[in-house]
């Protein structure tokens, strides 16, 4: 399994980083957005929302 790390953008104390991770065995791929903010007073939260994509076989008419 190859993961990628990527951070696609940081704006008033919020970072957005995604992960994509392509599991061949299985035919999908997994895209995870996590998204991390750091509050004013320092309190910090993480988010993490996950897609799958599963890749079905090709059936030519």
């Amino acid at each position: 399994m190859k993961n990628f790390y990527f951070i696609t953008g940081f704006k008033e104390y919020k970072a957005v980083i995604n992960r994509i991770s392509n599991i061949a065995s299985l035919n999908r791929f997994l895209i995870d957005s996590g998204f991390a903010r750091i509050a004013k007073d320092g309190n910090f939260a993480f988010t993490v929302i996950t897609l799958e994509i599963k890749m079905l076989p090709h059936n030519p008419l």
